[in-house]
């Protein structure tokens, strides 16, 4: 079995996208009249999270939808398109300009704004950050991963904190702006519910919330797959004049056809997550608006690079020219962007040097150079509730035994798939599966290194499927860690996605679109790129 943090730091974050998660309720919760005019209706097409603690979770349906609107975080990352770290406790965004980050890299002081405080009114200052990092740390329930960078966080005075790591660590400002592991939450809420074996107070955060945000946690009931915000009338940010979201219910639906018609019935006000059909269907609607996005969801397939026939490179490169892209991002998919590097656009970006695209008869040709010129026998893993994933391996499927590639798909269990793939010895695993991951925060360096990079290899690392090792691999992420240099790191980046796309241990089919629909009346929604349609920045948002 799997340790429990290994488990989510593989595929939590995605897994409710498609359905390794347990999904919500197939009925519709309906809201009366007189709550409709109060409430605002957001509806996730997802599983509801297991846990609401941000020393643990690592789910979109929880960190985006909820964590994020009832916790603060030194910064966030804004913007449609692109993505900008903009501080929220911190006053600045530290550089080595203003001091903030120290000659060597190794020290990253961060002034709080002094108005900064949670709701019962103590303030969010130095010791509640150090507070809020040392217990994630020190829980290691998974998500603390996105910290292992860091060796001490010291509480210099009330508005000072400084973080030193352990050694020079490029992406670390850009860590800190993702929502997971950076919620800082009030210390005097846990020890007013810590227990002995429960110094942290895990068990009371897992349902209830302490922190600093625009909204209270009024309720979570994951048995209902639902939960309760209320506007937290001291929010610290102020509110300016005019209407805002009072109250918001989240539910969290299975079918994207339910959920289409919650909207279309009026017993939902926003919905994230539809499938292009709904999406589709819902922009014929009066009343009804509907936006799309890109998301950063990437969905992949991994050969396990220890395991004949997967261990040979002209093979795998022969594999990525038989799989027709725009088929299954347009015919499948409904859309999104195909994968041109490691990553989609974000700090850090750029297109490999080689680039595969449907060809037959290259593919034909590199079966021969790799030694298999009548073809040969390959499985692919997928899971079961994958159900675009499984219509794409049936599309690759045919396209395979046209040059004499005869493809078995295994249908499994979601975890069940995950616990067999990344038990740590290759020889156990499978042979390849298909499936998807996202980065934690936009800077290409994480997909590189949690993807090829030797010390991600499974049972203690995240997310090396294709159990892929090379020495000049690990060279050019530890470059782009310790470099102070940005030009410097852009060139070891742009080295480790031309080696990454040569040796082609995983084949990136494309990046998700991102859906959702609303009614014509909410004013102030704004999509963000990093957190997609699963995050919907209420605070800004009104009902007309």
């Amino acid at each position: 079995m799997l340790d429990h943090g290994l488990h989510r730091r593989t595929f939590l974050k995605s897994a409710a996208a498609a359905g390794l998660l347990p999904l919500g309720l197939g009925a519709a919760h309906r809201v009366s009249a007189q709550e409709s005019e109060t409430t605002f209706r957001f509806v996730s097409i997802s599983g509801p999270p297991d846990t609401i603690d941000p020393g643990e979770n690592w789910e979109g349906a929880g960190g985006f939808t909820i964590i994020a609107q009832v916790y603060d975080g030194l910064f966030r990352f804004e913007g449609a398109e692109t993505s900008e770290i903009v501080p929220i406790l911190a006053r600045e965004v530290p550089t080595p300009e203003n001091g903030g980050i120290s000659e060597d890299g190794l020290q990253y002081t961060i002034t709080l704004k002094p108005e900064a405080a949670f709701p019962d009114g103590s303030p969010v200052n130095a010791e509640a950050v150090k507070f809020s990092y040392d217990r994630t740390q020190a829980l290691k329930l998974g998500v603390d991963f996105l910290l292992d960078q860091i060796a001490e966080t010291e509480a210099v005075d009330e508005q000072t904190v400084r973080f030193t790591i352990k050694q020079p660590f490029s992406p670390f400002l850009n860590s800190l702006g993702s929502v997971f592991a950076n919620s800082i939450v009030n210390p005097a809420v846990v020890a007013a519910n810590a227990t002995e074996d429960d110094p942290y107070a895990h068990e009371y955060l897992i349902s209830h919330a302490a922190g600093s945000g625009p909204y209270l946690l009024e309720s979570f009931e994951p048995e209902l797959s639902q939960a309760t915000l209320a506007r937290n009338m001291d929010w610290w940010q102020g509110w300016p004049d005019g209407p805002h979201l009072d109250r918001i219910v989240v539910q969290w639906i299975s079918e994207s056809a339910t959920a289409r018609l919650m909207l279309e019935q009026g017993d939902a006000d926003f919905v994230a997550g539809l499938s292009a059909e709904a999406l589709t269907a819902l922009a014929t609607i009066p009343g009804i608006v509907t936006m799309e996005g890109t998301a950063l969801g990437q969905t992949f397939i991994a050969f396990n690079t220890e395991m004949a026939p997967y261990d040979n490179v002209t093979l795998r490169q022969a594999l990525a020219y038989a799989l027709n892209y725009d088929a299954a991002i347009d015919g499948i998919y409904g859309g999104g962007r195909k994968l041109d590097s490691v990553t989609p656009p974000m700090v850090g970006y750029a297109p490999a040097a080689t680039q595969y695209t449907f060809d037959l008869a290259k593919a034909k040709e590199l079966l021969s150079e790799a030694g298999y010129p009548d073809g040969l026998d390959i499985e692919i893993a997928v899971s079961q509730a994958d159900e675009l994933g499984s219509l794409t391996l049936q599309m690759y499927q045919a396209d395979l035994a046209s040059i004499g590639v005869n493809l078995t798909i295994t249908t499994m269990d979601g975890n069940a798939m995950f616990t067999e793939h990344l038990n740590g010895d290759p020889a156990q695993a499978l042979p390849a599966i298909f499936s998807f991951m996202a980065a934690d925060y936009p800077d290409a360096y994480q997909l590189l290194a949690i993807a090829y990079g030797s010390s991600s290899l499974p049972p203690a690392g995240c997310c090396n499927f294709a159990y892929y090792t090379n020495p000049e691999m690990d060279a050019i992420i530890t470059r782009v860690e310790t470099t102070l240099d940005p030009d410097e790191r852009q060139a070891a980046l742009q080295e480790g996605f031309d080696l990454a796309f040569a040796d082609e241990p995983l084949i990136w089919l494309h990046v998700f679109a991102d859906r959702a629909a609303m009614k014509d009346t909410v004013s102030g929604w704004e999509f963000n790129y990093v957190n997609g349609m699963a995050y919907a920045p209420f605070a800004k948002m009104s009902l007309g």
